[in-house]
């Protein structure tokens, strides 16, 4: 998928390229403005067909599907990371009050299944948190088969497994660790302060209120991912990298960092080509893209 994308956006550039370098009227600035405006116009519709394509029927499964709950909430304990992995749904993470995690999930499937495969298959659904050491895996699971994912039991038992599950979770501001991925789905994290390893196919990353401590990680496939930097512990280290999709990192006015941004097709706004130093520098922020833009406020 990736190679794909990538391709068509290249042959797009070469494209564009020869046709501009042959009108000599054109200034070099303005052949550098038409080529990136080619660029990010490619890649902004590349982007939206691969996640609308993903979406419309995510969207279309919430306006005329079913859908039912489970909700659980218990102490974290000793515990100080969460792991989170969702095949298809949205993901929504955030800082909470009190000392217990909170986990509700919305299991949605499409009019495909009947009322009593669907009933069938949220019955059969359990949401649990399972202690791993210092951490906490969160999933939801067929009730008699620990080992399977509801997808491929549906799939097993219904001959189809056309649903999603939506995660919101809420942490004590004792979690300092958060490793979270999907296949299909945004994904949004609140207020948290540890360390980030996020992970996406297709869709977006936002986080929001971060306060990164020790060596952290953000990645989406295809999709945008936007970023609200409050703080940055002085060793840690931010990775942040897509494929195809833009990133754009708001930071604290007073944060201190060393910023590196690299981008193989696409503009950089807000900061240097490369490396640069704001406030006087700091830990590493590591801003890069195959194909996509990148803005730093």
């Amino acid at each position: 998928m990736k190679r794909n994308h990538k391709s068509t956006l290249i042959m797009t550039f070469v494209a564009t390229l020869g046709f501009l370098a042959g009108c000599s009227e054109l200034s070099d600035n303005r052949i550098e403005q038409s080529v990136n405006k080619s660029i990010q116009e490619v890649n902004d519709a590349v982007s939206k067909t691969v996640q609308t394509a993903s979406l419309e029927w995510y969207d279309e499964t919430k306006r005329k599907g079913v859908n039912g709950t489970h909700s659980l909430a218990q102490p974290v304990g000793s515990a100080t990371g969460i792991i989170l992995h969702n095949e298809v749904g949205n993901i929504d993470v955030k800082a909470a009050a009190d000392d217990q995690i909170t986990v509700k999930t919305t299991i949605w499937a499409s009019r495909k299944s009947s009322q009593e495969d669907f009933q069938s298959i949220l019955d059969n659904a359990v949401t649990e948190v399972i202690a791993e050491g210092n951490q906490l895996r969160i999933v939801t699971r067929p009730k008699d088969d620990p080992k399977q994912n509801l997808w491929d039991w549906a799939q097993d038992k219904y001959g189809h497994s056309e649903l999603f599950i939506e995660y919101d979770v809420g942490l004590p501001v004792s979690m300092k660790s958060y490793e979270i991925s999907s296949n299909v789905g945004a994904i949004h994290l609140n207020q948290l302060e540890g360390n980030y390893k996020v992970h996406n196919e297709v869709g977006s990353i936002t986080i929001d209120g971060a306060r990164i401590i020790g060596p952290s990680s953000v990645k989406s496939e295809t999709g945008s991912i936007q970023l609200g930097i409050d703080q940055m512990d002085s060793k840690s280290s931010f990775n942040v990298a897509t494929e195809v999709g833009s990133i754009r990192a708001d930071l604290a006015a007073t944060l201190e960092c060393n910023i590196e941004t690299a981008t193989e097709l696409g503009q950089v706004t807000g900061a240097e080509v490369g490396e640069s130093e704001r406030n006087g520098g700091g830990p590493k922020l590591s801003l890069s893209t195959s194909i996509g833009a990148i803005t730093v406020n």
